[in-house]
């Protein structure tokens, strides 16, 4: 079992691809509920926002374009870059 565990995680390290934020970089953030009210055919990102700080690797806090810091923070997995 352990050298199958191994090999799985190994496997997945392989692949995976780490996303990193620098304050100040635009990205954009899921918009899970608004995918819940219109389907399907609804935007599934929303912003831009500007990242404030990361509290740890991985969660950082955002705020949008007039300043207002959205209230709680978001995973890396939850979060994309944004390029003009």
């Amino acid at each position: 079992m352990t050298l199958n565990k191994r090999r799985t995680e190994r496997y997945f390290n392989q692949r995976v691809k780490p996303r990193t934020f620098k304050i100040g970089d635009l990205s954009l953030r899921e918009n899970r509920i608004t995918m819940q009210e219109e389907g399907k055919l609804g935007p599934y990102w929303e912003g831009p926002y500007v990242v404030i700080t990361n509290n740890q690797p991985g969660s950082y806090f955002l705020k949008d374009a007039q300043g207002k810091e959205l209230p709680h923070l978001w995973n890396s997995e939850h979060i994309k870059r944004y390029y003009p």
